[in-house]
């Protein structure tokens, strides 16, 4: 589920978000969901999230959570994907008490359609990562 890159990679996004539009996942329900559906009728922001445990990730689905009424102004849907199964999408979702839907990519299907990278062992528990992971843990619901 967690993988770590041996040498430092870079993302390579498909051209276009069809790439992406016949994967299928399902949400913090169970329910099955087909990306493309999302953004059928309404702009979607999909963010990938490495771990649900990954304070940073935790920290980020709350501060989007908090920009919701933001991103509803604006007329985009916030989903968050996230590498687990569909419960540990739902104990996400309650503890940090969100209100986003999030989907689960167990096998990461969507992060390799969508050109994301692995991190090295340096990116998740180097110096920077470490600091950044502290100030965020302070004052967040996470």
């Amino acid at each position: 589920m967690l993988g770590i890159a041996k040498e430092r990679q870079r993302t390579s996004p498909p051209e276009r978000a069809d790439a992406l539009a016949d994967i299928v996942l399902p949400d913090h329900d169970g329910h099955d969901v087909r990306l493309g559906d999302l953004w059928r009728d309404e702009p979607v922001a999909l963010v990938w999230v490495r771990h649900y445990g990954c304070v940073h990730c935790r920290n980020h689905a709350v501060q989007l959570d908090e920009a919701r009424s933001d991103f509803d102004a604006a007329g985009v849907r916030v989903v968050v994907v996230g590498q687990a199964t569909p419960r540990q999408a739902a104990h996400f979702r309650r503890r940090l008490e969100i209100d986003l839907p999030v989907l689960a990519d167990e096998e990461r299907e969507s992060y390799r359609a969508a050109g994301a990278k692995v991190a090295t062992a340096g990116e998740l528990v180097g110096p920077k990562s470490v600091s950044r992971g502290m100030k965020a843990t302070v004052g967040s619901r996470g």
